[in-house]
């Protein structure tokens, strides 16, 4: 009904028309009412379609409204991505971005348009499209973190989001378990925003606490970016039954079906002492004493992460994994991330691989990628990988790969120097915490 809709108002002779009329147009039923009623509701909530004067439809794009999800900067300029693929990004200036927050799906009105061209030559595209917010289409959330304070009169709350510059009116907090204290970190609700002009109402649904209380700072992270602390049921499952019918330790015949076999190569990971999974790993071998083999593997998440799945839904939901000070909110369950997707020594794993020839310079003369099965010899490390090159090579055949490695590395880096890389040499600092959570 809605491809009917839109190809109707798309047509040259269309002309606005109320829902009698479109139920005419279409040569629908009287019983088919509802149907196009909704329909009709369905399209303006994508911002497709809009009510013009008179009760009549029109397409939005003849009004020169666009439907997309706006991004705010810290400054408050939107940035509009338009639903239709391969439209251009449209410029919202702070002033005229409503009360839309970041991520919000709006319809926004084109303000900059092309020039009109001369005689015999093309429009010409304005270097930068503008708009204003219109209409608020699909919040993307309605629940913020914010800070408790009182005024004179009234309880507000100060957002911890710097995109939204506005306090939040709130009536005394019921039903919320303790009582909130002026200063307290709380999660709020919006139920209303009018305007731009006027402070956003919304009432308290949740109290964190003291800010400076153990583990309030890492909850208002937690809930102020609306990140998931577990995964539902079902992804939960469908991990389950993956590990649960593969070995853990062995590649089955299954699994090897395309794959080169790597298994017998010399290959190590090297990650931070306290990585939970190792995501990529590398051999190096010469062939020639002019000719050097590097390979590097990656983890293959997608020979078990099928597209469509609920594993991958719930993927392309959160992104990527988050590392916050205390802990790690991971894209996908432990039993992969940890587990079948994690190159652990002496087991056999799963990789994407890209197999390098090079010079003796570091120099790449050839590459080739394939997916591929190995079994890492050995985890090191970045600190034990630099303690072994502090010192002379022995005869152990990985201690030499990883001398190896590092001498083509150093002549890879030359030649990135050479060619005009910049040395950034900033401090790394790491957060550690005691068993109380307190840095």
């Amino acid at each position: 009904m809605q491809d009917k809709i839109l190809k109707l108002l798309g047509r040259a002779d269309y002309a606005p028309s109320n829902i009698p009329a479109l139920l005419r147009l279409l040569k629908l039923k009287q019983d088919q009412l509802p149907t196009l009623d909704q329909s009709l509701r369905q399209l303006e909530d994508k911002g497709l379609i809009l009510l013009s004067k008179g009760n009549r439809y029109i397409r939005a794009q003849e009004a020169d409204l666009v439907p997309g999800i706006i991004s705010i900067n810290r400054q408050g300029k939107g940035f509009l991505q338009p639903d239709q693929t391969g439209s251009k990004e449209i410029v919202i200036p702070e002033s005229a971005t409503g009360t839309a927050m970041n991520g919000d799906h709006v319809l926004v009105r084109l303000e900059t348009r092309g020039t009109p061209p001369k005689k015999g030559k093309t429009p010409v595209e304005p270097a930068e499209m503008t708009g204003k917010v219109i209409r608020i289409l699909e919040r993307k959330r309605s629940q913020l973190v914010g800070t408790l304070k009182r005024g004179k009169s009234l309880l507000f709350v100060v957002p911890d989001d710097p995109r939204i510059p506005c306090h939040i009116f709130v009536p005394e907090p019921r039903d919320v378990g303790r009582k909130p204290q002026v200063g307290d970190k709380v999660v709020v609700e919006i139920l209303y925003w009018e305007s731009k002009q006027t402070n956003p109402e919304g009432e308290i649904i949740e109290v964190l606490g003291p800010p400076d209380a153990e583990g309030v700072d890492m909850l208002s992270v937690l809930k102020n970016y609306d990140l998931p602390l577990s995964f539902p049921k079902e992804v939960l499952q469908e991990a389950v039954d993956i590990t649960s019918s593969r070995s853990l330790t062995d590649a089955s015949a299954e699994d090897m079906a395309g794959r080169t076999d790597c298994r017998d190569h010399m290959v190590i990971t090297i990650d931070p002492d306290d990585a939970k999974d190792f995501d990529d790993a590398i051999c190096v071998k010469r062939i020639s004493p002019d000719k050097i083999k590097l390979w590097v593997h990656i983890a293959d998440v997608s020979h078990y992460v099928k597209p469509g799945g609920r594993l991958d839904t719930e993927a392309r939901k959160r992104g990527n994994s988050t590392y916050l000070v205390d802990r790690v909110i991971p894209m996908l369950p432990e039993a992969l991330s940890n587990e079948l997707c994690s190159l652990k020594p002496h087991v056999d794993r799963l990789t994407k691989c890209v197999e390098f020839s090079l010079t003796n310079e570091g120099t790449v003369t050839s590459a080739k990628f394939y997916p591929a099965a190995i079994r890492s010899q050995r985890r090191f490390t970045y600190q034990e990988v630099l303690q072994l090159l502090q010192q002379p090579p022995g005869e152990d055949p990985i201690e030499l790969m990883v001398h190896a490695a590092h001498n083509l590395a150093q002549h890879i880096r030359k030649a990135r120097f050479r060619d005009g890389s910049l040395d950034l040499d900033f401090p790394e600092n790491k957060i550690r915490l005691d068993e109380n959570g307190k840095v």
